[in-house]
């Protein structure tokens, strides 16, 4: 047995589930592959302690401390359990009082010149709308802070992507969803992270939150024993609705999800690439079926193949470097 295969076994470890693959022969080690994405996905380095933490926590102190800033909340993959090892960013949403001009642009625009002025403690501060971009020069990873104020309903008003107007989001009751699903359907979690880790290595440049929601709703309906055979009809869902706005299913009033977060990509090309992902798991489904290691690896290595769209792209020093291995993730809000 390999050592990719050997010990891939996911389980709730707060009950009994019949949803436990015991790898044990050839015929079982595409599934384990796809399995094995799952744990290969979860962060292993959390800046949570030394002096990347004490870098952070001052970096959040100085926007607290910004006039017009009211509060600061962590939302995102990393509030949702879904982060992926390397390429999930921090996004923040930092609610600002006062009267909501009618460009949101204005808003981006004022908080970043703020943050500039402090541009030697906040490593390469860059604007790219919706978010204001901050380096962490401890680790490269990007550090993304949404200027909102407050709407209706728990709702704020940030702002949109395709022009300087403003949008309405809900990041709470999005996680909320997200947990609700996650007590009827404990795999929810590990189904998005295998999903997002195929996105990232594909470079297929499908909103997060949009293939958290298809993900979370797909958990709702139905699901097999096999890991691999859910993968392949999570796949077909975005191609028969051909990326299609999703209807937000936290909001009350019509609201959609859009599956790409700019006018400039083809969704022809992205869904290129989505049926070549399913041609390939169709042909692991056979390779383990026939007991071929060899293609299985083969095939594999071409759903995933190695390196992928990196983001933590920066060169830096070593002695920067500061990786503790801890799962407790830190949790800003104020």
């Amino acid at each position: 047995m390999s050592n990719f295969a050997r010990g891939h076994q996911l389980k709730n470890p707060r009950k009994k589930s019949s949803r436990v693959l015991r790898v044990g022969s050839r015929s079982e080690l595409g599934e384990a592959f796809i399995r094995g994405q799952i744990s290969k996905a979860v962060p292993r380095n959390i800046p949570n302690f030394g002096s990347q933490y004490k870098w952070r926590r001052k970096l959040f102190s100085r926007i607290r401390n910004i006039d017009a800033v009211g509060g600061l909340t962590l939302i995102g993959s990393w509030s949702h359990g879904t982060a992926i090892a390397d390429y999930s960013d921090w996004d923040f949403i930092v609610k600002l009082g006062g009267a909501c001009p009618a460009s949101s642009g204005e808003a981006m625009e004022k908080l970043f010149r703020t943050l500039q002025l402090d541009s030697e403690r906040f490593a390469l501060v860059d604007l790219d709308m919706p978010a204001i971009c901050i380096r962490d020069p401890f680790d490269g990873s990007t550090i993304d802070l949404v200027p909102a104020y407050d709407g209706s309903g728990g709702d704020y008003l940030i702002p949109s992507l395709s022009d300087a107007s403003w949008m309405l989001s809900n990041p709470m009751a999005h996680l909320a969803f997200l947990s609700s699903v996650h007590k009827e359907n404990w795999w929810v979690r590990k189904y998005i992270m295998l999903l997002k880790r195929w996105k990232y290595a594909n470079t297929i440049p499908i909103s997060s939150l949009y293939l958290e929601m298809v993900v979370a709703q797909f958990c709702l309906s139905r699901q097999s024993d096999s890991v691999l055979a859910d993968m392949i009809e999570i796949l077909r869902v975005l191609c028969v609705t051909q990326l299609s706005d999703l209807v937000d299913p936290t909001s009350a009033s019509p609201r959609c999800i859009s599956a790409l977060n700019s006018d400039l990509v083809e969704k022809s090309d992205i869904i290129s690439k989505i049926t070549k992902s399913i041609e390939l798991l169709w042909l692991i489904q056979a390779a383990d079926k026939s007991g071929s290691a060899a293609d299985i690896a083969r095939y594999s290595s071409e759903l995933y193949p190695p390196g992928g769209e990196h983001i933590y792209n920066a060169k830096l020093p070593a002695y920067l470097t500061v990786y503790k291995k801890r799962r407790v993730t830190p949790r800003y809000s104020g």
